[in-house]
């Protein structure tokens, strides 16, 4: 694709993907493509094709696949990452322009949190623990990293740490007003995937101490971890009735938007089930619940299409 026009490319890549959706394309394309594009120097470019692999890792590929398709991800993506400076003090300073400091975010966040890459979610975590001062003296160090990477730092050192360091980082929440940091303590601990943290933050949001707001915050983020989609589905028609009082009413309709994560036939039956009928006290609601069923219907026409493919081209893989 080095003949075309970024925009070209742009829309090269958001066909293509179109394409494998509609069961028309082939995993390997997929990959050749976010080969391709995986150094080029516009920001844009070289990350188009995430999504789309995230969701053949996620979504398409059976769970004991994955740890090819990280190899995988890594080795696609590994080059571009190297261009930067990932020592200490290269995480902590500013890059030279926008689409650079973009860029590295990006690269960053892909290698770290989708693509598995061991240095790098080690150093993330080290730092993450660093920034709020977790085991030391409890204080905010922010030149430890740059303010595009506290939140890559932060799931990371929480993924790597658990328990002890979401309780931490659920502390300073409580004590802090900083919008910023309180943002980034809400999506860390909403991002997570662990059982053991997934509790904690299921209780959290169940905690009349937590704001009513933070409750839907943190629910929004458990809602998009693939991963969790199923037992979030089972915890929240238990807590349904709970979850309502723990809402700001105008949040209510959106509670079924929770459930976006799941992919196949059977849970979408389960969750018309549970809120056809519930959907009709929130304005609204019906609506969005169409939407969720909708959604979960195209994620798993999507697997079915494209399963056997996935699985044969990352098996060649090996």
């Amino acid at each position: 694709m080095d003949a075309l026009h970024p925009s070209e490319v742009l829309s090269v890549i958001g066909s293509m993907g179109a394409a494998y959706e509609a069961g028309l394309g082939t995993t390997a394309r997929v990959l050749e493509a976010a080969q391709s594009v995986a150094q080029s120097p516009y920001w844009d470019v070289a990350h188009a094709p995430m999504q789309d692999l995230r969701n053949i890792k996620n979504y398409v590929l059976p769970r004991d696949q994955r740890p090819v398709a990280l190899a995988e991800l890594r080795r696609i993506y590994a080059p571009a990452l190297a261009r930067f400076d990932l020592s200490d003090a290269g995480l902590a300073a500013d890059e030279d322009n926008s689409d650079l400091a973009l860029l590295r975010s990006d690269l960053i966040w892909f290698m770290a949190l989708d693509a598995k890459e061991p240095e790098l979610r080690a150093r993330l975590s080290r730092l993450g623990q660093a920034y709020v001062g977790f085991g030391s003296d409890g204080v905010l160090h922010r030149d430890v990293l740059h303010p595009n990477l506290v939140l890559v730092a932060l799931i990371a050192a929480t993924e790597d740490v658990g328990l002890p360091f979401a309780e931490a980082l659920i502390a300073r929440l409580r004590r802090t007003d900083e919008a910023v940091l309180r943002n980034q303590i809400i999506y860390t601990l909403g991002f997570q995937t662990d059982t053991a943290l997934v509790e904690r933050v299921w209780a959290l949001i169940l905690d009349p101490a937590t704001s009513k707001r933070d409750a839907s915050q943190l629910l929004r983020r458990q809602g998009r971890r693939v991963d969790n989609s199923e037992a979030l589905l089972d915890w929240i028609v238990a807590h349904y009735d709970a979850l309502l009082e723990r809402f700001p009413r105008r949040h209510r309709p959106w509670i079924v938007w929770r459930l976006s994560g799941l992919c196949n036939a059977a849970d979408r039956d389960l969750v018309d089930a549970f809120f056809a009928e519930r959907v009709k006290a929130h304005r609204g609601a019906p609506r969005a619940l169409a939407n969720v069923l909708e959604q979960i219907e195209l994620c798993s026409a999507v697997v079915a299409a494209q399963r056997a493919d996935a699985v044969e081209t990352i098996r060649a893989l090996k």
